[in-house]
């Protein structure tokens, strides 16, 4: 965390900037992905620089079984990430959970290739997406491979110039997505594939 008096182009704090090539600036993941009790993450008043598509992701989650919960993401900026916020427990030896309890609230999410991504089942659960501004991503919240499960809110939000909003592929969910502001996105604007009926 830091304190909120950076003063620049993009809101948060301090800035923090990868390195051309890096894989993540923040790795979430154990020795023993099968060892019970799982952990928190949380960082508040953060600038996270992407070095213009250099680094892969800014937070990145590899870890299934036990998961990060909460996760807590709170006045943060994202720019020029290719993935920015990143859960894919595909290749884990327990993978059936992901990221829990996953918040996010009043953060930016702009130029990065995907703002947020998942990959494996359950990637993302009970996820919540609150008063942040989404736009000039090439995609806003994706997930092709696993999905999303849980509850699922995207509520006051800016989503804009983007090629998809939201398309994502979820499990068993509640989905609500309430009170946002969509303009120029050239894709999907909302677009859940059910995996489970």
């Amino acid at each position: 965390t830091s304190s909120a008096g950076f003063t620049g182009v993009r809101p948060g704090g301090s800035r923090i900037t990868g390195a051309s090539g890096l894989a993540a600036l923040f790795l979430l993941t154990k020795t023993n992905p099968a060892t019970g009790g799982g952990f928190a993450f949380e960082c508040e008043h953060l600038n996270f620089d992407g070095n213009n598509l250099d680094v892969v992701s800014a937070i990145k989650n590899v870890l299934g079984g036990f998961p990060a919960r909460p996760f807590v993401v709170r006045s943060c900026s994202f720019y020029g990430f290719q993935k920015a916020l990143v859960s894919d427990i595909t290749s884990g030896t327990v993978n059936d959970t992901g990221l829990c309890n996953a918040s996010i609230t009043d953060s930016s999410f702009t130029n990065n290739t995907y703002a947020i991504w998942g990959a494996g089942s359950g990637c993302w659960m009970d996820f919540a997406f609150e008063r942040n501004v989404c736009e000039q991503n090439s995609n806003g919240i994706f997930c092709s491979v696993g999905y999303f499960s849980g509850s699922f809110l995207v509520a006051d939000c800016l989503l804009e110039a983007q090629a998809n909003a939201i398309n994502i592929a979820c499990g068993l969910i509640y989905a609500e997505v309430t009170r946002n502001y969509f303009e120029a996105n050239s894709g999907y604007l909302m677009r859940f594939a059910a995996i489970n009926n």
